[in-house]
């Protein structure tokens, strides 16, 4: 990846910082997140990323993008392994009027929400109670 930025002339303007404990930083500062996985168990990348308002754009990489994505309606969807169909959304969110990235980021929250540790120790507590009734 580094010599594909150097040969690109980039690479002053893409880092490669390695592990992070704290990524949430990262995301925060972003314009946009990018998840281009093949698969993905559960896309939980993407509610991070959503849940510090970062717009995103993900391969329908099943059953994680599409099902956190609820196909497209928090973020949007490309089919896996279309490089120029990502480009093309990618430069879309980062073309968006405020208006537009406000709804995006409004919708993200709203789905990231959905995760949150109360909620699903609810449905937790929910699944346990039918279980021993």
């Amino acid at each position: 990846m580094k010599t594909l930025a150097k040969e690109l002339k980039i690479d002053e303007h893409v880092h490669f910082v390695g592990f992070q404990q704290n990524p949430y930083q990262f995301f925060h500062q972003a314009d946009v997140f990018a998840l281009t996985s093949v698969t993905e168990g559960f896309g939980h990348v993407l509610v991070e990323a959503m849940a510090t308002h970062t717009p995103v754009v993900s391969t329908r990489c099943a059953p994680g993008g599409e099902e956190v994505l609820q196909n497209g309606r928090y973020g949007k969807l490309c089919e896996v392994g279309n490089a120029t169909e990502v480009a093309v959304q990618l430069v879309d969110v980062l073309q968006f009027n405020e208006i537009e990235r406000t709804e995006m980021i409004a919708k993200g929250q709203e789905r990231a929400s959905q995760f949150s540790v109360e909620h699903i120790v609810k449905q937790y507590e929910q699944t346990f109670m039918e279980i021993l009734e």
